[in-house]
């Protein structure tokens, strides 16, 4: 079905966005049905590049996406990307430092490009996939900067300047076969700047906040906390503004003791479920935290309970829970909790001996809790560990689909006693489906805990330390309990996302001289914010792909979606 496709590409002009179409030079309507070459496919022999273009042509593609051509990384890499390879020390191709376009590579893509659009297929070029900074180009702690170093770019100047110096490198230069440079070939559609790029998206799967999973080196989070410092001064005029913005609830304690509600029941099958079962409904299961559905677990009353309930009654409806293969025991003791005003308290001793095979294998749960989701509450308790031990309360509904209310603190135990009060309001809850789970990990060890409280009221605000001149700390998104901060940095991130397409742009159109319609990144990156960031841009980029068949070679062969 060549003959469908128009030739060469762009005969009619530069390809445009108009409203919801693209459409060529002449006004004609044209949709594109293509693929991705990558890696080595962007630079065939050119004695293969004409039967491959051809045969995509009799395909009736009119498109070629080229993706990850300018890999920086891996083995192998010596025919799989446009910039210069060396051999190292181990005898293993790799990129030259600092980069520098190979000759021949480019005359290869040079040749494909023009055999493509000599048959009416369109192509785009993806600017920044594969490629990743190094120490050897100029940037300190790149190995520890996020993978093909994403997100970094929209808040350093020196990184986005290193991406347009590639970007004025591949679209100045003139194909020789085609006799124009890329910026000013027709048969280009369409340019993607930076592909499934967003700062949003990183911050939200916890890899930049200050004590997140994975924290950014201090040099590049510096840069980022200066500039969230500067739009928060922006935007509040005086301290006390920020520090009424910042003020969730300030409320006194009031009302009964919340954890002397009625005892949680054993486990059952018909009663409430100890795990997300999220492939099997029928097996109990635990509602654990971010990462693990699916998986039942045990549960067991605290021991020594009942002996001891009127001595430590908050601490006597706790139960512990365990993933399979994970063994542990919790009891009350006369003599385990902290010494008050020189007295030894009772408490609860968790011991965690045997691992499971997750991460949050042993959790110390607490059911039936009337909490109501527009009031603010305090938990204060007494805790150690006899090694340094890190461990999160997370409050969920006990209802299916048993979601995840919003709250989820980072806890850092000692050999010490310490005392912690957190302050918190759980984002839809419905009384008595509640449930405060503290995560113990996966460790082996002693966990002790003492003198536990629940109460309405508290206060969810900024501490005195956070303030316009004292400055205010990188967000967390799931662990910050201030609303209005994880909004502010919510927008922030998207104002940077927002200023860094723009810019990209002006440099694309103005400097450069494309002609052609330019979208940053995949819009499903970031959230809103991907969509925000998209609406600036001549089209909004949607990445789905066809999973692999499942059970090729048998009659039942699918593909899942």
């Amino acid at each position: 079905v060549s003959a469908l496709n128009h030739a060469p590409a762009g005969k009619w002009g530069f390809v445009k966005s108009q409203g919801e179409d693209f459409v060529l030079g002449n006004g004609e309507k044209i949709r594109f049905w293509g693929v991705n070459v990558n890696y080595a496919g962007a630079f065939p022999p050119k004695t293969i590049a004409p039967r491959m273009a051809g045969r995509l042509a009799k395909f009736g593609f009119n498109s070629v996406r080229f993706h990850q051509f300018e890999t920086t990384e891996g083995n192998g890499v010596s025919s799989s990307t446009i910039f210069k390879v060396v051999t190292n020390s181990r005898g293993l191709p790799e990129v030259k430092w600092p980069f520098e376009i190979d000759p021949v590579q480019l005359d290869r893509l040079d040749f494909f490009v023009a055999e493509l659009i000599k048959r009416g297929i369109y192509v785009n070029f993806n600017l920044h996939v594969a490629r990743k900074t190094r120490e050897a180009d100029g940037f300190v702690y790149a190995d520890a900067l996020p993978e093909k170093d994403k997100g970094i770019a929209y808040f350093d100047e020196r990184l986005a300047r290193k991406n347009e110096e590639f970007s004025r490198q591949l679209l100045n230069h003139v194909n020789p076969y085609l006799g124009r440079a890329y910026k000013d070939e027709p048969g280009i559609c369409a340019i993607e700047v930076d592909n499934e790029n967003s700062l949003l998206s990183l911050w939200l799967e916890g890899q930049i906040s200050e004590g997140g999973r994975r924290q950014l080196p201090d040099f590049y989070a510096d840069k980022l906390r200066a500039r969230w410092n500067a739009w928060l001064r922006q935007k509040y005029a005086s301290e006390g503004s920020f520090r009424r913005a910042y003020t969730e609830f300030n409320a006194p304690l009031s009302g009964p003791e919340l954890l002397l509600s009625a005892r949680n029941s054993a486990p059952s099958p018909n009663g409430v479920p100890l795990a997300v079962a999220a492939q099997n409904s029928d097996t109990g299961a635990v509602i654990v935290p971010e990462t693990a559905p699916g998986v039942g677990i045990a549960g067991a009353e605290i021991h020594g309970a009942r002996a001891l309930e009127n001595r430590v009654p908050t601490l006597a409806n706790w139960r512990l829970v365990t993933t399979p293969g994970a063994q542990g025991r919790a009891e009350l003791d006369e003599f385990a909790g902290p010494t008050v005003n020189g007295i030894v308290q009772p408490g609860m001793s968790v011991r965690t001996l045997v691992p499971g095979a997750q991460s949050w294998a042993f959790q110390l749960v607490r059911d039936g809790l009337a909490l109501d989701s527009q009031k603010p509450y305090t938990l204060s308790f007494w805790a150690r560990s006899e090694t340094r031990r890190t461990i999160s309360l997370n409050v969920w509904d006990t209802r299916r689909p048993f979601n995840w209310l919003g709250v989820t603190r980072k806890i850092a135990l000692s050999n010490e006693w310490q005392q912690f009060t957190i302050g918190f309001r759980p984002i839809g809850a419905v009384a008595p489906n509640v449930r405060l789970s503290f995560d113990l990990g996966n460790s082996v060890g002693l966990v002790q805990f003492g003198q536990m409280s629940l109460r309405a009221g508290g206060r969810i605000g900024a501490p005195d330390s956070w303030g316009l001149r004292a400055g205010v700390p990188l967000i967390h998104a799931r662990d910050e309990p201030i609303f209005a901060a994880r909004r502010d940095f919510a927008r922030f991130l998207g104002d940077l996302e927002a200023d860094y397409v723009q810019s990209q742009r002006d440099f694309l159109q103005k400097e450069l001289g494309v002609k052609v319609p330019i979208w940053h990144s995949q819009a499903n990156f970031g959230g809103w914010g991907g969509l925000r960031r998209e609406l600036l841009s001549d089209a909004i980029d949607i990445h789905a792909y066809w999973k692999h068949p499942t059970g090729l070679g048998t009659p039942n062969w699918a593909v899942q979606n």
